[in-house]
């Protein structure tokens, strides 16, 4: 249950942080 929780609540958490991620490489690749 409480694991459930947690990773209800780090999944957007851990979508933003890959996103920047991904953003972040997809800006240093184009310079």
């Amino acid at each position: 249950m409480t694991s459930l929780v947690i990773l209800f609540f780090c999944a957007p958490l851990e979508k933003l942080f890959v996103a920047r991620i991904a953003s972040f490489v997809v800006a240093f690749s184009r310079t």
